[in-house]
């Protein structure tokens, strides 16, 4: 079969399996068709009298193994190629084609295998996934994520599931050879995994997904000063009698057995330019880096479990991702974290530093303003945190600390 012939008949199908005809849900009787000239725009060139004869006989061709119907114009012209609904499946073993409908039987049993081995965390967001996509598939849209054949696939829907099963740290390249027995995998395919996952769980940063579920790079360290003490293992050291900070692993973290912090307050940071300069010596400060992963997240639960009656705060970027951090911050980490110099008052002590908020900063303090509503929440610090979002936006600016 030639490369005419395959053009005329992947098209006939295209326009079958897009159609409600295909999903049955069509009540007259369809026919599917195209014109000659439009699908082949040389055919009606006069010039290309060699190319007019070659589709003629690919059409003709088909015409006589009974898969198509035609009608003719003057002078030989083919007007239009007809499709032959009854002999589907002999086209399909023609042009070596799997059918959609034998595409989406197969996609609903890995579905369903999927769904029966996952754990819970895994089986909302792959029930939501597969929900979303049984709604794209009525509508004659593609499925998501699936546009790289079985086998990436199924390696696909692997990662999802194990990432969200895994509850250590571990290193992305080591996930990797354990669960696909080649370190790279995970690595080739981690941006759509990453995008999967910011579009159907909970997480604030598409970028730093993996990083949340305790899959990375390179070990975590987290930045701790202030007024406290630590224990490891059966070495206590006293934070304050540092002159500066000192870098936990996510190995050392593990040997902690004691967290004491001897002032009133936790700070937690944004940046380390904030974290480095900040001269409260009586507050335990940790570094937070943007968005925690589970590694300080878990830190951050022990030190709360150990010391509940102090207070929590947190110092960050009078913006846009300053607020969703915070957000993060709380509702990951279940601890009632309260706002440190992130307010009304602070943005205008600094108008000269403020900078205007683009498209995408006023879509996500909408976002947040939305969540705030959602929540029955109350108190000062909650109308605080509200009234600055509403400041921001119609004030239009932002102060990043630098």
């Amino acid at each position: 079969m030639n490369a005419i012939s395959k053009k005329i008949l992947n098209h006939l199908l295209d326009k079958y399996e897009n159609s409600k005809s295909f999903h049955g849900d069509n009540k007259i009787k369809q026919t599917f068709s195209v014109e000659t000239d439009k699908l082949f725009k040389k055919y009606s060139d006069a010039a290309e009298h060699d190319y007019f004869l070659e589709v003629n006989d690919s059409v003709e061709e088909l015409r006589k193994k009974g898969i198509v119907f035609i009608t003719r114009l003057k002078n030989d012209r083919i007007q239009k190629i007809i499709l032959n609904v009854e002999k589907l499946d002999d086209i399909y073993i023609l042009l070596g084609r799997t059918s959609k409908k034998e595409e989406l039987n197969w996609l609903e049993g890995i579905w369903n295998r999927e769904l029966k081995e996952a754990g819970d965390k895994a089986y909302i967001i792959l029930t939501a996934y597969i929900t979303a996509q049984i709604e794209r598939i009525s509508k004659n849209k593609t499925v998501e994520y699936y546009d790289s054949g079985r086998s990436a696939y199924q390696d696909f829907l692997k990662a999802i599931k194990r990432v969200l099963l895994n509850e250590t740290e571990v290193y992305i390249r080591d996930f990797s050879m354990e669960v696909f027995g080649y370190s790279r995998r995970l690595e080739q395919i981690k941006g759509k995994v990453q995008a999967f996952l910011f579009a159907y769980g909970d997480y604030e940063e598409k970028e730093h997904v993996l990083e949340e579920c305790g899959i990375v790079s390179t070990p975590t360290y987290v930045a701790i000063k202030g007024n406290g003490q630590i224990k490891i293992g059966s070495q206590v050291i006293a934070l304050s009698e540092l002159n500066g900070d000192i870098a936990l692993s996510s190995e050392t973290i593990k040997d902690l057995s004691e967290i004491q912090v001897l002032g009133n307050r936790v700070v937690t940071i944004e940046n380390m330019i904030s974290f480095q300069a900040y001269s409260n010596k009586d507050d335990f400060v940790i570094y937070l880096g943007e968005f925690h992963n589970r590694v300080k997240r878990e830190l951050i639960q022990c030190i709360f479990l150990m010391n509940q009656t102090k207070s929590y705060y947190h110092f960050g970027d009078i913006d846009a991702g300053g607020f969703c951090i915070f957000e993060h911050l709380c509702s990951k980490t279940g601890v009632n974290f309260k706002l440190l110099d992130m307010s009304i008052e602070i943005l205008e002590r600094y108008t000269e530093y403020w900078k205007p908020l683009t498209g995408a900063d006023k879509k996500r303090i909408r976002y947040l303003i939305e969540r705030l509503e959602d929540k029955e929440a109350s108190g000062q610090a909650f109308e605080d945190y509200r009234q600055i979002l509403h400041y921001m936006l119609e004030n239009n600016c932002k102060l990043e600390r630098v």
